[in-house]
């Protein structure tokens, strides 16, 4: 399924905005990758955004991409301070 991509409002790569279990928003690369550890489940809603599932497990069935955190050259400045 391809997923609505929008622009890194910090840098110009592609990123896919997916909600986490605990509804936070997350930015997700794009591009999949094989080293990647979050699997997106499709929405229930064509307006929803996709769940964004983290595991370490590497199921070669699935597609997977990457946290844009991870990947993000200007992700510090994103950060929150505790």
């Amino acid at each position: 399924m391809p997923y609505r991509t929008t622009t890194c409002g910090s840098c110009p790569a592609p990123i896919i905005w997916a909600r986490t279990p605990a509804g936070k928003r997350m930015p997700v690369d794009a591009e999949p990758t094989p080293d990647g550890n979050v699997t997106l489940v499709p929405p229930l809603e064509s307006y929803d955004s996709p769940l964004a599932v983290v595991s370490s497990e590497r199921d070669p069935s699935s597609t997977r991409y990457t946290s844009h955190f991870a990947t993000c050259p200007n992700a510090d400045s994103h950060r929150r301070s505790h």
